[in-house]
């Protein structure tokens, strides 16, 4: 019996609410602007060029790195093991 007075009553007040319609405006507008910019702009152009040249370039590029030592020879050993 609850249910059904409540779905009556939600029928009733949907169809009072298309009949009669809204109403008038909810309101006037919220408000007025929330205020003005937030500031001038942060700052100018952050800098000119970086700078001059990062530098020169070295003269000589370097010395020639040492050779390595040969390996040891390993023919006898290797000649046995193929023989067996």
């Amino acid at each position: 019996m609850m249910i059904f007075y409540c779905q009556c009553l939600t029928l009733v007040l949907g169809l009072k609410h298309l009949v009669l319609g809204q109403g008038p405006n909810p309101g006037p507008n919220p408000g007025p602007n929330p205020g003005p910019n937030p500031g001038p702009n942060p700052g100018l152009n952050p800098g000119l060029n970086p700078g001059p040249n990062p530098g020169q370039k070295g003269l000589n590029p370097g010395q020639k790195g040492q050779k390595g030592q040969k390996g040891q020879k390993d023919q006898k050993v290797q000649i046995y093991l193929l023989w067996m």
